[in-house]
């Protein structure tokens, strides 16, 4: 029999390209803000519901639509009969969230880093399965956002103008959804509307010293402030949206020696602590610094949110948190 509703959980890349995949064939998806129960399974914050009163308008089509979904990103499909809740909320309850299908554009140009463009490119086109629109930076003041529900500024060098700023700031407001990462971050942060501002650097050593360095010193000062490959142990405030799908912590592989304060009028889904893990080689003078600063911050601004991630969650496509975390940030 048909069933009232299809409930899948949500925990890794696979649900996202299954959830990518009903979105683009017109499903109406729902995600769970707290965790409920359902005939024998217990599902976390952030599963997915698809509702056969959501989706009137495929009728019988809906379950050939979801199925063949499932099979296609190898998810496994929970049937459920009825709306009522043995634990938790009702499925009519507000605690179940209308995914709004995300119309998205990728910002190209000499500003931004070709790699990190291509890995994000390379991400929607391979490993979500999702259509993108490539937009050129140049134009962004005469393109029409409105088109758009999303917009994603990968890692660059960039200098964008007032006019630009504003723009996109009055998109944001009436409801679009901004997503920077790594060096993009520094294209808004500080900047006036935006909530991300930059740590002050720690006072070096400055004392005059009547001798030169040695080379070798020289060589390991060089690299004091730098961060050429780590991984940190990030801490995760699990209820919210972002960090749906992870087990209360998130491993951030560390892009960038960038370094903000902890924002006060947005959130901060995950951040680093006064005691954090790493592993691998950070700077000397950089690990103090990096001391309770955000990993991934999201902001409100007006109907609209924006999304910093101060590392890049799609370095070369392979890092599988990351890859879950940005999925996150496109659709919830």
């Amino acid at each position: 029999a048909s069933p009232y509703a299809w409930c899948v959980h949500r925990k890794s890349m696979a649900e996202a390209q299954f959830l990518a995949k009903v979105l683009d064939a017109g499903v109406k998806v729902r995600y769970a803000t707290m965790p409920f129960d359902r005939s024998d399974q217990q599902f976390d914050a952030g599963a997915l519901v698809i509702t056969r009163a959501d989706n009137h308008a495929l009728s019988a089509d809906l379950d050939a639509i979801v199925q063949a979904a499932a099979a296609n990103a190898n998810v496994p499909l929970h049937p459920i009969f009825s709306g009522w809740a043995n634990k938790g909320n009702d499925l009519g309850s507000d605690r179940f969230v209308l995914i709004n299908r995300p119309e998205v554009a990728l910002v190209y140009g000499e500003d931004v880093d070709d790699n990190p463009y291509g890995h994000t490119w390379f991400y929607f086109e391979q490993e979500l399965g999702y259509p993108v629109t490539p937009v050129a930076l140049d134009r962004l003041a005469r393109l029409r956002l409105t088109d758009y529900t999303t917009l994603i500024f990968p890692h660059g060098n960039y200098n964008l103008p007032e006019n630009v700023l504003k723009s996109i700031q009055e998109w944001v407001r009436q409801g679009g959804r901004l997503i920077a990462f790594e060096g993009a971050v520094r294209a808004f942060a500080d900047k006036e509307g935006f909530e991300l501002k930059s740590k002050s650097d720690t006072k070096k050593d400055t004392a005059a010293t009547t001798s030169p360095k040695p080379y070798l010193a020289r060589e390991r000062e060089g690299i004091s402030d730098n961060v050429p490959g780590a991984v940190v142990q990030t801490r995760v405030d699990a209820t919210h949206p972002l960090t749906f799908g992870f087990s209360g912590r998130y491993f951030s592989l560390k892009t960038t020696s960038n370094a903000f304060e902890m924002p006060t009028n947005a959130h901060t889904p995950i951040w680093l602590s006064e005691d954090f893990q790493s592993y691998g080689f950070i700077g000397s003078r950089l690990k103090p610094r990096l001391k309770n600063t955000p990993v991934a911050a999201v902001q409100r601004m007006g109907s609209g949110d924006v999304v910093y991630f101060v590392d890049n969650p799609l370095y070369r496509c392979f890092w599988e948190q990351g890859k879950v975390l940005f999925a996150n940030a496109l659709f919830f």
